[in-house]
Protein backbone atom coordinates (compact mmCIF):
# COMPACT_ATOMS: atom_id res chain seq x y z
CA UNK A 1 0.00 0.00 0.00
CA UNK A 2 1.59 3.32 -0.73
CA UNK A 3 1.57 6.37 1.66
CA UNK A 4 -1.64 8.33 -0.22
CA UNK A 5 -3.41 4.84 -0.52
CA UNK A 6 -2.85 5.29 3.50
CA UNK A 7 -3.77 8.02 4.04
CA UNK A 8 -6.69 7.55 2.04
CA UNK A 9 -8.03 4.76 4.10
CA UNK A 10 -6.85 6.12 7.61
CA UNK A 11 -9.29 9.52 6.67
CA UNK A 12 -12.03 6.94 5.65
CA UNK A 13 -12.31 4.84 8.86
CA UNK A 14 -11.85 8.09 10.97
CA UNK A 15 -14.69 9.38 9.48
CA UNK A 16 -16.50 6.31 10.33
CA UNK A 17 -15.17 6.64 13.92
CA UNK A 18 -16.40 10.11 14.20
CA UNK A 19 -19.69 9.43 12.97
CA UNK A 20 -19.73 6.37 15.82
CA UNK A 21 -18.55 9.32 18.34
CA UNK A 22 -21.62 11.26 18.03
CA UNK A 23 -23.53 8.22 19.40
CA UNK A 24 -21.16 7.88 21.61
CA UNK A 25 -21.03 11.38 22.62
CA UNK A 26 -24.79 10.85 23.73
CA UNK A 27 -23.36 8.12 26.62
CA UNK A 28 -20.69 10.37 28.60
CA UNK A 29 -20.13 7.57 30.90
CA UNK A 30 -18.90 5.40 27.99
CA UNK A 31 -17.62 8.32 26.30
CA UNK A 32 -15.18 9.29 29.70
CA UNK A 33 -13.94 5.67 29.17
CA UNK A 34 -12.94 5.51 25.87
CA UNK A 35 -11.04 8.09 26.39
CA UNK A 36 -9.61 7.01 29.73
CA UNK A 37 -8.38 3.93 27.69
CA UNK A 38 -6.89 5.98 25.07
CA UNK A 39 -4.70 7.90 27.50
CA UNK A 40 -3.72 4.53 28.86
CA UNK A 41 -2.89 2.93 25.64
CA UNK A 42 -0.82 6.25 24.81
CA UNK A 43 1.23 6.27 27.56
CA UNK A 44 2.21 2.37 26.57
CA UNK A 45 2.97 3.24 22.68
CA UNK A 46 6.80 3.79 22.70
CA UNK A 47 7.49 4.84 19.01
CA UNK A 48 9.00 7.92 17.62
CA UNK A 49 6.18 9.13 15.48
CA UNK A 50 3.75 8.84 18.07
CA UNK A 51 5.48 10.24 20.77
CA UNK A 52 6.21 13.36 19.01
CA UNK A 53 2.43 13.76 19.05
CA UNK A 54 1.68 12.32 22.31
CA UNK A 55 1.73 14.83 24.14
CA UNK A 56 -0.66 17.31 22.18
CA UNK A 57 -3.17 13.86 22.11
CA UNK A 58 -3.11 13.91 25.61
CA UNK A 59 -3.86 17.87 25.50
CA UNK A 60 -6.90 16.80 23.40
CA UNK A 61 -7.92 13.83 25.33
CA UNK A 62 -8.17 16.54 28.61
CA UNK A 63 -10.11 18.83 26.23
CA UNK A 64 -13.32 16.28 25.07
CA UNK A 65 -13.37 15.10 29.17
CA UNK A 66 -13.69 18.78 30.03
CA UNK A 67 -16.34 18.99 27.32
CA UNK A 68 -18.52 15.56 28.80
CA UNK A 69 -17.91 16.86 32.19
CA UNK A 70 -19.57 20.09 31.38
CA UNK A 71 -16.09 22.42 32.38
CA UNK A 72 -15.48 23.47 28.90
CA UNK A 73 -18.33 23.91 26.50
CA UNK A 74 -16.86 26.56 24.37
CA UNK A 75 -15.89 24.33 21.58
CA UNK A 76 -17.37 23.46 18.34
CA UNK A 77 -19.11 19.63 18.72
CA UNK A 78 -17.12 18.89 15.27
CA UNK A 79 -14.18 19.20 17.54
CA UNK A 80 -15.02 16.82 20.25
CA UNK A 81 -16.35 14.54 17.31
CA UNK A 82 -13.17 14.42 15.90
CA UNK A 83 -11.02 13.94 19.06
CA UNK A 84 -13.36 10.89 19.94
CA UNK A 85 -13.03 9.54 15.97
CA UNK A 86 -8.76 9.74 16.51
CA UNK A 87 -9.30 8.12 20.24
CA UNK A 88 -11.44 4.96 18.72
CA UNK A 89 -8.99 4.86 16.04
CA UNK A 90 -5.95 4.67 18.34
CA UNK A 91 -7.73 1.96 20.54
CA UNK A 92 -8.43 -0.28 17.38
CA UNK A 93 -5.73 -2.60 17.68
CA UNK A 94 -6.46 -3.56 13.80
CA UNK A 95 -6.69 -0.29 11.68
CA UNK A 96 -4.75 0.28 8.51
CA UNK A 97 -1.81 -0.99 10.06
CA UNK A 98 -2.35 -3.38 12.53
CA UNK A 99 -0.82 -1.97 15.80
CA UNK A 100 1.05 -5.35 16.24
CA UNK A 101 3.58 -4.98 13.51
CA UNK A 102 6.93 -3.71 15.17
CA UNK A 103 7.49 -0.14 14.85
CA UNK A 104 5.77 0.63 12.06
CA UNK A 105 2.22 -0.68 13.51
CA UNK A 106 1.84 3.00 14.80
CA UNK A 107 2.45 5.21 11.90
CA UNK A 108 -1.47 5.05 10.73
CA UNK A 109 -2.49 5.81 14.29
CA UNK A 110 0.37 8.82 14.55
CA UNK A 111 -0.93 10.17 10.71
CA UNK A 112 -4.70 10.06 12.30
CA UNK A 113 -3.27 12.16 15.36
CA UNK A 114 -1.54 14.55 13.59
CA UNK A 115 -4.39 15.45 11.06
CA UNK A 116 -7.01 15.71 13.82
CA UNK A 117 -4.63 18.12 15.36
CA UNK A 118 -4.38 20.31 12.61
CA UNK A 119 -7.88 20.75 12.31
CA UNK A 120 -8.69 21.56 15.45
CA UNK A 121 -5.28 23.54 16.31
CA UNK A 122 -7.40 26.87 17.04
CA UNK A 123 -9.58 24.89 19.23
CA UNK A 124 -7.52 23.51 21.33
CA UNK A 125 -5.18 26.83 21.38
CA UNK A 126 -8.13 28.20 23.09
CA UNK A 127 -8.11 25.08 25.64
CA UNK A 128 -4.89 25.43 26.34
CA UNK A 129 -5.75 29.13 27.48
CA UNK A 130 -8.34 28.67 29.16
CA UNK A 131 -6.60 25.73 31.19
CA UNK A 132 -3.92 28.73 31.73
CA UNK A 133 -6.82 30.75 33.42
CA UNK A 134 -7.30 32.84 29.89
CA UNK A 135 -11.11 33.29 29.02
CA UNK A 136 -11.92 31.66 25.50
CA UNK A 137 -14.35 32.33 23.00
CA UNK A 138 -17.60 30.88 23.64
CA UNK A 139 -19.76 29.19 20.86
CA UNK A 140 -23.32 30.01 20.98
CA UNK A 141 -24.99 27.28 19.24
CA UNK A 142 -24.76 23.50 19.67
CA UNK A 143 -24.27 22.19 15.88
CA UNK A 144 -27.03 19.61 15.08
CA UNK A 145 -26.30 16.22 14.82
CA UNK A 146 -27.90 15.53 11.47
CA UNK A 147 -25.60 18.54 9.93
CA UNK A 148 -22.33 16.72 10.80
CA UNK A 149 -22.13 13.84 8.61
CA UNK A 150 -19.14 14.64 6.86
CA UNK A 151 -16.53 15.84 9.84
CA UNK A 152 -13.67 15.86 7.49
CA UNK A 153 -12.68 17.32 4.87
CA UNK A 154 -9.48 16.66 3.31
CA UNK A 155 -7.34 19.66 3.08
Amino acid sequence: MDKQTMKQAALKQLTRHSREAKKLLKSPVKAYRLLSRARQKSAKIDIGSFLELRADFLVMIELAKAYIKRDYRQVPVRTILAVLGSALYVLNPIDIIPDVIPVIGYLDDAFVIGFVLKQIRHDLAAFKDWQAGAEAPYYEEEADWDELDDVYVEP
